[in-house]
């Protein structure tokens, strides 16, 4: 049954095409040194269509902006083995220096955030 619920979520990603707004894109650290390095577990890479973090790449296929200017990202993310459904809120700073992401409560864990740099062009 789960197998299935992922194979129509992989098939919704293929079919609906979304774009990140170019102001969430790049790369995003938790301290400015690590841009660049892929050396942290806080490393955020957001393109287009793709939210990739230090041991998982997740197909962006739905986008919520909200009316605080924030986004919703749902990812069909896989990594190690694992396919799985993941649910971002991306806040920005008004300066767009951190992208703030926002984690929901769930069972194992309660909601908390996560203040990252945007790293500079040419970092990446």
């Amino acid at each position: 049954m789960i197998v299935f619920a992922v194979l129509a979520l992989a098939a919704q990603a293929a079919d609906r095409p979304v774009e990140i707004p170019e102001e969430f894109r790049g790369e995003f650290n938790a301290s400015l040194e690590d841009c660049g390095t892929s050396d942290n577990d806080s490393l955020l890479h957001v393109t287009n269509d793709e939210v990739r973090l230090f041991d998982s790449t997740g197909q962006v296929y739905q986008l919520l902006e909200q009316p605080d200017g924030s986004l919703v990202v749902i990812a069909l993310h896989s990594g190690e083995g694992e396919v799985w459904t993941s649910v971002y809120q991306f806040r920005l700073s008004p300066d767009a220096s951190v992208l703030t992401t926002l984690y929901p409560q769930t069972e194992l864990v309660g909601q908390f955030s996560l203040d990252r740099f945007h790293c500079p062009a040419g970092a990446e």
